[in-house]
């Protein structure tokens, strides 16, 4: 995976982050469900590897949504 590849995987990963906290925010969604839909895609990225290039691509969007995960954490609390 090159540095353009990971930059956007990053950005789109930012912005699934922003795009769920608005949600809950603004009260369409519970801090629950966007954490389920946090846990959902974590699970997709590391049943999706097929090969070593699948498995960077993985890696680095479970990476994202880790902290996609936390910012949710953070507002339960």
């Amino acid at each position: 995976m090159d540095a353009i590849a990971r930059g956007t995987a990053t950005a789109a990963l930012t912005l699934q982050s922003v795009i769920l906290q608005a949600l809950v925010y603004h009260g369409n969604m519970t801090p629950a469900e966007a954490l389920e839909v946090v846990d959902k895609a974590v699970t997709a990225a590391a049943e999706g590897a097929k090969d070593k290039s699948q498995t960077e691509v993985a890696n680095v969007t479970r990476g994202c949504l880790e902290g996609v995960r936390e910012a949710v954490v953070e507002m339960m609390n």
